[in-house]
């Protein structure tokens, strides 16, 4: 069953890279991405009814969610890496996937993270990332896709880019692309891909080192 679920997934993450690529303005927003994922992954049946605990009581839940709390507790860093922080804030899940065969063992929700789901799949996603520290925004998601402790076991960063103004800010064509292979090139668990939409043309990048291929 998982391994349907995987393949289905990452037909989703395709579908919704074409999506982009056939009509970059449909997405005004960074939620508009996580909208038409949701909705294309529902479609594909990803939205199957689960069994969870509440307390000592059982609930009627989905298997998909969006904005899904993580375990760990993390300090945002907007200049470099982010930090693992006890008394720091949980992080969210653009959107995730439970793990169905665990769903009726554990927590729907708790204090703290203690025994909740467990999150069979996870995708984080940007949209137009103008600012000179662009990379601060991976780094983050890479933190809370690979800190065992969020129990992540198919993680994807999609990173999209639309009309970036490079005469304005004299920003190489490959800036973008050239940065984030320097720094997560090396990358083997969490599949991190770039989607830009430039002039009339989309082209997509696998930055990490891999086996996810579209």
């Amino acid at each position: 069953m998982t391994d349907t679920l995987h393949l289905n997934f990452e037909s989703g993450i395709k579908d919704l890279i074409e999506a982009f690529k056939s009509n970059p303005y449909s997405f005004y927003s960074e939620n508009d991405l996580h909208c038409k994922l949701f909705h294309t992954l529902s479609l594909k049946g990803l939205n199957a009814s689960c069994i969870s605990k509440l307390g000592k009581s059982k609930v009627q839940s989905s298997i998909l969610h969006k904005e899904y709390p993580t375990k760990g507790r993390y300090k945002r860093n907007n200049k470099g890496p982010s930090l693992k922080k006890r008394r720091g804030k949980r992080g969210y899940f653009d959107i995730c996937l439970w793990d169905p065969k665990l769903t009726n063992k554990r927590q729907f929700k708790t204090s703290g993270g203690k025994n909740e789901q467990k999150t069979f799949t996870a995708v984080e996603m940007s949209l137009n990332e103008h600012h000179g520290t662009f990379e601060w925004h991976v780094y983050w998601d890479l933190l809370k896709l690979s800190d065992p402790v969020n129990e992540v076991e198919n993680g994807y960063i999609l990173f999209f880019v639309r009309d970036y103004p490079y005469k304005k800010t004299g920003f190489s064509e490959n800036g973008f692309i050239d940065k984030l292979k320097e720094m997560f090139g090396e990358e083997k668990k969490v599949h991190i891909i770039y989607i830009e939409y430039v002039k009339t043309e989309t082209r997509i990048v696998k930055i990490s080192n891999t086996d996810f291929t579209f």
